[in-house]
């Protein structure tokens, strides 16, 4: 189940909150400020989702901290049009700013956000994946070209590369370097 931590000075707010939240798919937390540094108090309690009401907050300053990390989604809930303050990070996918008159939809938004997130995230996943693809590939050319000056043809130099790796059981992008830091370049 995922965490949900909510941040709200306002008693009545947070027991209004309290009670729609699903708690079949939800842990709810809360806070009322009692910790002393929310920053390390958010990193701690690991929770997914947090929920930050407008009477929890002196400054803004903790948005631009907790999305830095990029563990956390935050639903900031305010009556105020605080869109200035927060224009920054208006665009952040894990941030979503919500008129807390309209608190009933709170379920909906948190599983819109998580489902994206984990969309998001997958995407960056692919991505790195094809650039370490792109990064070994660029290694492995390296080395076929010091072996093709050295009288490999090009399915040779490939061959040696590949059978590096496979004896001393380590990636063709480690075998390449290692073929490149032998042959002094």
């Amino acid at each position: 189940m995922k965490k949900i931590l909510l941040l709200a000075k306002d008693i009545g707010f947070a027991k209004k909150i309290s009670s729609i939240i699903d708690r079949n798919r939800y842990i709810l937390m809360e806070d009322s400020g009692s910790s002393q540094n929310i920053f390390s108090f958010c990193l701690n309690i690991g929770a997914d989702v947090i929920l930050i009401h407008s009477s929890f907050l002196g400054n803004y300053t903790i948005f631009d901290q907790l999305l830095f990390t990029k563990r956390f989604q935050i639903i900031f809930l305010s009556s105020k049009n605080e869109t200035g303050f927060l224009y920054s990070i208006m665009n952040n996918p894990r941030f979503y700013l919500l008129n807390d008159l309209k608190y009933y939809c709170i379920n909906e938004i948190i599983e819109l956000m998580l489902r994206d997130i984990d969309f998001i995230s997958s995407l960056e996943a692919e991505r790195d994946r094809y650039k370490d693809a792109v990064e070994e590939e660029k290694w492995i050319k390296k080395a076929k070209v010091m072996l093709l000056k050295k009288g490999y043809t090009e399915a040779e130099a490939y061959k040696f590369i590949l059978k590096k790796s496979m004896d001393e059981r380590i990636t063709k992008k480690i075998a390449a370097k290692k073929i490149i830091e032998e042959e002094g370049v």
